[in-house]
């Protein structure tokens, strides 16, 4: 994954914007660690993660009185 790193003081706005700056960081610790081959699916996983929390977040949002 390529682009800038994030600022401290930029926003996140959703949970994909959260879950790509902490694959940002973690994913060549994980290669380092475990190798290119067991982490290749990780971008697709967080992307799934992501849209689920997203999903819930505005159930959530239109659920609360």
């Amino acid at each position: 994954m390529t682009g800038t790193p994030l600022q401290p003081t930029q926003a996140l706005r959703n949970p994909a914007d959260i879950a790509s700056a902490y694959l940002e960081q973690a994913r060549p610790v994980a290669e380092a660690k475990f190798g290119v081959d067991a982490v290749r699916d990780i971008p697709l996983l967080v992307v799934q993660v992501a849209a689920l929390m997203a999903q819930l977040n505005t159930t959530q949002s239109s659920e609360a009185p």
